[in-house]
């Protein structure tokens, strides 16, 4: 969420960038000036069943990592970045995460019953 007006655009760009670019994004340090509906014909599963959304006036985004593919721009107009996304490259099935925090817990478990 840029273009909050909080210390103005390079203030912001610069205080969301230091997390952004860990994710290989960055906000402009200005303002775009885009206002308005915007139509979203992107087919990420972040915007299934949106066809629009307002905004006023925020900040590009750009991908700064464009060979990774987990970080991409998904909507633009007339050459602003306007939505962005970081997707994490593997998966993980809610198993694997039961699995794994069971293993931690017995291993836990284990360690402090020997003591």
């Amino acid at each position: 969420m840029g273009g909050t007006g909080w210390g103005g655009a390079p203030n912001e760009a610069a205080r969301w960038n230091t997390f952004l670019n860990h994710f290989g994004l960055q906000f402009a340090s200005s303002y775009n000036g885009v206002s308005g509906n915007i139509a979203i014909s992107s087919t990420h599963p972040i915007f299934a069943g949106v066809d629009s959304l307002w905004q006023g006036n925020g900040q590009d985004v750009s991908d700064i990592l464009p060979a990774d593919p987990r970080n991409q721009i998904l909507v633009s107009l007339s050459g602003h970045g306007l939505y962005a996304v970081y997707d994490s490259a593997i998966p993980v099935p809610p198993a694997v995460w039961l699995l794994g925090s069971g293993l931690v817990g017995l291993l836990g478990w284990r360690r402090v019953s020997k003591d």
